[in-house]
């Protein structure tokens, strides 16, 4: 019901045409259901949750419920530790650790989190990255966030806030929002 690899490990989670490659220093797996807080993060109606911000449910939404007996990737979660790299077509991320729940599909970058996605490159303290059908969909920034695109050689595009709120389409980031503190440099470009 675990994994723990050590020793240049590599993942590879399957999809359609572009995989996701993960590599780490040590990279662990086992069954959510396992984990000794979850009954209680994912109980119906409980707006508490158990102190794991990572894993609470929005009391809007409908709690999850899995069982105990769940054989399938939906019930497993996944931790990286110390080197943390993840490549696929459309995006690439370095960072110190990472959580990664099979039951919401989101990775969660933490210490010094950068992501690359067709040419721009965002950072932050921490970092969460909600996937659909394994491909990006949109990322959250979350204290110190910086996003950096290049228009044309020497300039730059810069957008810095507190947190920021990514949304991609087809793999590419479309749409950026920064919010407290926000400052922005963009350069206009003429359409010859």
């Amino acid at each position: 019901n675990t994994i723990r690899a050590t020793q240049h490990p590599l993942m590879i989670i399957q999809q359609d045409k572009d995989s996701i490659y993960v590599t780490a220093d040590t990279l662990y797996s086992a069954r959510l259901t396992d984990m000794a807080n979850f009954q209680k993060t994912f109980l119906p109606g409980d707006n508490q949750g158990s102190g794991n911000d990572s894993l609470r449910r929005d009391t809007v939404v409908q709690a999850i419920v899995i069982d105990a007996g769940d054989t399938t990737n939906r019930n497993r979660y996944i931790q990286a530790y110390h080197h943390v790299r993840i490549f696929s077509d459309s995006l690439q991320a370095v960072c110190d650790s990472l959580f990664y729940s099979g039951v919401d599909s989101v990775f969660r970058l933490f210490k010094g989190p950068i992501a690359w996605a067709n040419g721009s490159q965002v950072t932050g303290d921490t970092m969460y990255l909600h996937t659909l059908n394994k491909k990006p969909q949109r990322i959250r920034v979350f204290e110190n966030g910086l996003v950096i695109n290049r228009t044309q050689e020497g300039f730059y595009n810069q957008l810095k806030g507190n947190t920021i709120n990514g949304f991609f389409i087809d793999g590419s980031i479309d749409y950026m929002r920064a919010k407290g503190s926000s400052e922005s440099i963009y350069y206009a470009q003429d359409e010859d």
